[in-house]
């Protein structure tokens, strides 16, 4: 914890994100945006696992989403689905979105549809 030169600021100490417990810190980024949960990653290598939990990754992801991957066309076995994190689930999503149906429709990252 660095302190304050005396007369900044009454002599208090200053504190970073990183004093905050890590529950407190996986919160925060969970109502944030999948960006900034990434520049959080980047920000402190202590940061790091906290905002790679599957709490801040669950927040991006759409809360139906276990049915809407159940009916869909999807590529990857749901043995490896099982294995995968949020943030690959995520970051999955992101770089092939979900067909529909039928393949009519396609489920864009921010769970926004349109026709295939």
């Amino acid at each position: 914890m660095q302190s304050q030169p005396s007369g900044a600021g009454g002599g208090r100490a200053r504190r970073s994100i990183c004093d905050l417990p890590m529950d407190c810190v996986a919160r925060i980024a969970s109502l944030t945006s999948p960006g900034d949960a990434c520049r959080l990653a980047a920000a402190a290598a202590v940061l790091r696992p906290v905002a790679d939990l599957d709490d801040v990754w669950g927040s991006f992801l759409p809360p139906d989403l276990a049915d809407v991957v159940l009916d869909s066309k999807s590529v990857t076995s749901p043995a490896h689905r099982e294995r995968e994190t949020k943030k690959e689930m995520f970051l999955r999503l992101c770089d092939s979105p979900v067909l529909l149906d039928g393949g009519k429709l396609m489920m864009l990252q921010q769970g926004e549809s349109m026709p295939a």
